[in-house]
């Protein structure tokens, strides 16, 4: 029932059983997680970079990435993502997203590109140097 955290393959922690309800907690249903990044500026000021500002298809070293998501099967056997099946570009000039041994439905401010050598199973690469409003 914990969510175990790992860093470069090495497990660093977990968060306890007892910090969630429902199907969160019970490690046997079908659970969605969301990763990547958000920038937000309400009162129509200009929004931030996201991430070093580089566009996701700069790539290694330039934008941000994250890397080898994978999840486990009602056996614990690991399964590498290698499908998003959603995902929002909602201001392509701003912030893009760039898959990384990984598909998903094209869509403007989404392109492919190489794994980095972190990359064992994929992952994608995103940022912007965001927008005046």
């Amino acid at each position: 029932g914990n969510w175990w955290l790992a860093l470069d393959g090495t497990w660093i922690g977990y968060y306890k059983a007892a910090l969630y309800s429902g199907d969160l907690a019970t490690g046997n249903s079908a659970i969605v997680l969301s990763a990547g990044g958000e920038i937000l500026a309400n009162d129509h000021t200009p929004s931030t970079p996201m991430g070093s500002g580089a566009f996701a298809a700069t790539g290694y070293r330039n934008a941000a990435f994250q890397a080898n998501h994978f999840y486990r099967d009602a056996s614990l056997a690991a399964h590498a993502v290698t499908r998003l099946s959603t995902y929002s570009i909602n201001r392509p000039g701003c912030y893009t997203l760039a898959l990384a041994g990984m598909s998903g439905p094209a869509k403007p401010g989404v392109s492919a590109i190489g794994l980095a050598p972190e990359m064992r199973s994929g992952g994608f690469y995103f940022g912007g140097p965001g927008c005046a409003q």
